[in-house]
C-alpha cells in the first residue's frame, strides 16, 4: 500500500481502465504468455475476493490461464518465487514486479538468454527534477527531467526453475542474496531497456504514472 496516501493494496490501484495488476497481466498476454501465475499473500487474496471483481475476472479467464500461488506467511520475493515454481510447467520462465511497468519491452529478449541462470532488465532512471546547466555563474540551459547516466534493476527477469530450486531462499528477498552472489561469479546477465519504464514506489510516482495513461 502507498500509505498514508492510499489504503488500497498497490496491485489494485486504478491504472487507466484497469487495475495495476490487470495491466501487467494484459501486457503479458499481449506478449504471448498463455499461463500466468500470481504470487499473492493471503491478505491480498482476501482483499481481491471481498473488495473487487478482479479475482472473479481472473477465475473466468481461460486464455491466458491465470493461476495463484498463495503465501500463508510472508516469504519475501525469493521465497514467493520458489513457492510459485511448484506450479510451473516450463524450465525457463519470466518474472516481473507488479509495480514495475516496461510496456515497450519484449520479454523474449530476456527469455532467450536465460537458459542456465538469470537475465534481468536494466533501465535508466529519470531525474525527478529539471536539470539546470550553469557556466560562469549564468544559467545556460534547462533540461526537463533527463535520464540519468546509469542503469538500475527494472524489476523484470527471466530465470530457470533449476536455478531457483538450488539457490533461492525459502524465506527472503532474492534481490539481496541471489543477485549479488550471481553478479560476483559473473553469472548474472543484463539487457538494457530504453523504452518507458514506470516504477511505483510512492504516491507521487503513482500520480506521475497516471499522467502517462490519461
Amino acid at each position: 500500500m502507498l500509505k498514508p496516501d492510499a489504503e488500497i493494496p498497490k496491485p489494485l490501484l486504478n491504472f487507466g481502465d484497469e487495475t495495476l495488476l490487470e495491466k501487467q497481466v494484459s501486457w503479458l498476454a499481449e506478449n504471448g504468455f498463455n499461463r500466468i501465475i500470481l504470487a499473492l499473500s493471503k491478505d491480498l487474496l482476501g482483499y481481491l475476493i471481498l473488495k473487487t471483481n478482479v479475482y472473479r475476472n481472473f477465475k473466468r479467464i481461460k486464455t491466458p490461464e491465470v493461476s495463484m500461488s498463495i503465501e500463508d506467511s510472508k516469504l519475501g520475493t525469493g521465497g514467493a518465487i520458489k513457492k510459485a515454481c511448484q506450479l510451473l510447467k516450463s524450465e525457463v520462465f519470466y518474472v516481473c514486479n507488479v509495480d514495475d511497468l516496461a510496456l515497450d519491452s519484449k520479454p523474449d529478449r530476456l527469455l532467450n538468454t536465460a537458459t542456465t541462470g538469470i537475465t534481468m532488465l536494466l533501465a535508466q532512471p529519470t531525474l525527478s527534477y529539471g536539470k539546470v546547466m550553469v557556466d560562469g555563474g549564468y544559467v545556460k540551459k534547462f533540461e526537463e527531467k533527463p535520464k540519468l547516466d546509469f542503469y538500475v534493476n527494472a524489476g523484470h527477469y527471466a530465470m530457470t526453475k533449476t536455478l531457483v530450486s538450488k539457490i533461492f531462499p525459502e524465506v527472503g528477498d532474492f534481490e539481496k542474496t541471489v543477485l549479488p552472489a550471481l553478479a560476483g561469479r559473473n553469472e548474472l546477465k543484463g539487457i538494457e531497456y530504453h523504452g518507458t519504464w514506470i516504477t511505483i514506489d510512492t504516491f507521487n510516482d503513482y500520480l506521475n504514472a497516471l499522467s502517462l495513461v490519461q
